[in-house]
């Protein structure tokens, strides 16, 4: 799976580097800080690809909303917190295999 790890800190940035190292049977990239989200998210979007933000979920609800159409064809999305003790998907859990990809993450991160 092509996942997308966006981050808005440094501290975000030091556990997207943790993470992508823990997502090595993924092709995981990171995507610098102060990318434009919704051409960043917008593109994944199109593509299939995975969407991971370390940070608040609030960040990830308002830049995706405008995205949603189809939860049999939109994209996993997940939030982690910056500590990353806590993954949570938030969109296409059951059938696009956001579930299965935080429980991953978890693991990967000891979350």
């Amino acid at each position: 799976m092509r996942i997308k790890i966006l981050y808005f800190t440094d501290k975000g940035k030091t556990l997207a580097e943790r993470l992508k190292d823990g997502l090595a049977a993924h092709e995981a990239v990171i995507v610098p800080k102060g990318a434009p989200l919704n051409i960043v998210c917008g593109d994944a979007f199109v593509d299939n690809e995975a969407l991971v933000f370390i940070g608040a979920a609030g960040i990830a609800v308002r830049t995706i909303a405008p995205l949603v159409r189809d939860k049999l064809k939109d994209p996993p999305v997940i939030v982690i917190d910056e500590n990353g003790s806590f993954v949570i998907p938030v969109l296409s859990g059951h059938v696009g295999g956001a579930n299965s990809l935080a429980l991953e993450i978890a693991d990967a991160l000891g979350a």
